[in-house]
């Protein structure tokens, strides 16, 4: 009987059942009809949800229910209402199918501008800019960078160090366009680093600016409001390496 139960079971999920309304179904199909007491002698579900299965597979058209005696009764329907219920489900995955393809242009749409969008983040205070020069280094590519005055060092001079020593081990090389009055930034072939001076006078950057593949930081360094902008884009970051190497090019080498 086991054996049979199974395959019952099996043939119903096909149909669409769970295992539990299959479980039901089975027990009241070799009862024919029973009442609550008798089918909970045949399945091990509790009171409560052996009524929540039969009522779905009532309204699956697979059960009905009468009266006997003043008691409520549930009879199984002909097998033919599987039929039934498979051709229902049927034309209910073609109502879903003909939906899907009348939404299909629009979701296309709003998958290509998603996946177009630019990753953004924001980050504020000391821990939040750590974070980004952290992502750039584990973004494993060189850096090109343009940078303020020298107030990375200023903000975070625990960190500032570290951080040099990180893109050193990792050979991050590393191309800098800073003002004049930036003494932190030389050209060093031991320390992966080549840089480029602006007078300072008449390019006073106040930003730290990343470039690392296709990732873009963006950061200033005000003690009470030091905040970061970090971008995961491959256009942006195109553009950004072609005014890097405009600059670049018209800058002189630091001595």
């Amino acid at each position: 009987m086991a054996e049979k139960t199974s395959v019952t079971i099996k043939t119903l999920a096909q149909v669409g059942l769970s295992e539990k309304e299959a479980t039901i179904y089975e027990a009241l199909l070799q009862l024919g009809k029973a009442g609550m007491g008798q089918l909970l002698a045949r399945v091990p579900y509790k009171r409560g949800n052996a009524y929540d299965l039969v009522y779905e597979l009532m309204r699956k058209g697979l059960i009905s229910e009468t009266e006997e005696r003043g008691k409520k009764v549930f009879a199984i329907e002909p097998p033919s209402a599987l039929k039934v219920l498979l051709e229902n489900r049927e034309q209910e995955l073609r109502r879903q199918q003909q939906t899907l393809s009348a939404s299909l242009d629009q979701l296309q749409s709003a998958y290509r501008l998603a996946m177009n969008k630019p990753g953004v983040r924001y980050y504020e205070g000391k821990e939040g800019i750590i974070k980004i020069y952290e992502e750039l280094l584990e973004n494993n590519q060189p850096i090109d960078s343009i940078e303020e005055k020298g107030d990375l060092l200023t903000y975070i001079p625990d960190y500032a160090p570290q951080y040099v020593k990180k893109r050193v081990q990792k050979k991050l090389f590393n191309r800098v366009i800073s003002p004049d009055t930036n003494t932190l930034n030389k050209t060093d072939k031991n320390k992966f680093i080549e840089a480029h001076r602006l007078p300072a006078d008449q390019f006073p950057f106040r930003m730290d600016i990343k470039i690392s593949g296709n990732k873009i930081s963006l950061i200033t360094f005000q003690k009470e409001n030091a905040v970061g902008v970090l971008m995961d884009n491959p256009e942006i970051a195109d553009n950004f390496k072609i005014l890097f190497e405009f600059l670049w090019r018209k800058t002189a080498p630091s001595t």
